[in-house]
């Protein structure tokens, strides 16, 4: 029987380092996916993630068992996060967050195997969150990514690096925060931090380059205001300030968003360019 470890063929995307952050291209691949809102670890977030696992290992063995069968390992589980309002994320309301779950499913899986997967599973549990599974193609294109080591309540360091490093390449943010989770995620939830899972993980972000000229992308970002928030608001009116953060992809300022960004700045580790903070609230 063959077998085959997509981790280990997907390396560049499922391996990463932790001393560094690289920048890779995601192809478009398929998911089982689930959506939901609230707090990691709530019950609608438990339900989720055991429903994705039980489809997800049901197809490992429909494959494993038919004639020339492949034996793979079931991957590991993805989270997209964001919010509406993404100040709900700086001021940690959680219960204002949408989350969408997923795992990878190799090219051997076609949506009519996952639909007579999901079939079999609710035959023999009754798990809520199977109704919501889709099948589905993602894509991400160029990203940026790091290995996280600790528990997720203390990736925001991570996050503002892997922000930064996307800044400082004359690119900006574009889709969604990613998260990879490394070992399995229903034995972290047992020991949740903060509400957190306890686990290390990939922080993944996707990026797009810059169309705007390099002085104009510059001249936005160095009128973000790092060092000295009160000085920008004394020079110029906020709408004037606002034109350059378009003009540079910047998101738009609020004196609340303002003297957070100079608390990131100084928090963040990896020596940012002058506009990542903002960068952080996208």
């Amino acid at each position: 029987m063959q077998k085959i470890d997509y981790k280990k063929q997907l390396k560049e995307l499922y391996r990463p380092s932790a001393k560094r952050i690289d920048i890779v291209n995601v192809p478009k691949m398929n998911f089982l996916m689930v959506e939901g809102t609230g707090i990691p670890g709530s019950g609608e977030y438990t339900s989720a993630v055991e429903a994705l696992y039980s489809v997800a290992y049901t197809l490992k063995f429909m494959i494993k068992k038919r004639e020339g069968g492949v034996d793979y390992g079931v991957m590991p589980l993805e989270g997209l996060w964001w919010a509406e309002d993404m100040t709900d994320f700086v001021n940690d309301n959680k219960s204002n967050w949408i989350w969408t779950m997923m795992i990878m499913q190799p090219e051997l899986i076609t949506k009519t195997l996952a639909k007579t997967a999901i079939k079999q599973v609710a035959e023999k549990k009754l798990l809520p969150a199977l109704a919501k599974i889709k099948f589905e193609s993602f894509s991400e294109g160029r990203c940026a990514q790091t290995l996280h080591i600790g528990p997720f309540s203390k990736e925001g360091p991570t996050i503002e690096c892997v922000h930064a490093h996307i800044w400082q390449n004359s690119a900006k943010l574009a889709g969604k925060h990613h998260e990879i989770y490394l070992t399995d995620i229903r034995r972290a939830t047992l020991k949740l931090e903060n509400n957190y899972p306890a686990t290390n993980g990939l922080i993944r972000r996707p990026s797009l380059q810059h169309t705007l000229s390099p002085l104009l992308w510059g001249l936005g970002c160095w009128l973000t205001p790092i060092a000295q928030p009160s000085w920008v608001f004394a020079t110029f009116p906020l709408p004037f300030f606002n034109i350059f953060l378009q003009a540079s992809h910047c998101p738009p300022a609020t004196p609340m968003l303002i003297r957070h960004s100079a608390q990131l700045y100084q928090r963040c580790h990896c020596q940012p360019s002058r506009c990542e903070p903002l960068a952080f609230l996208v």
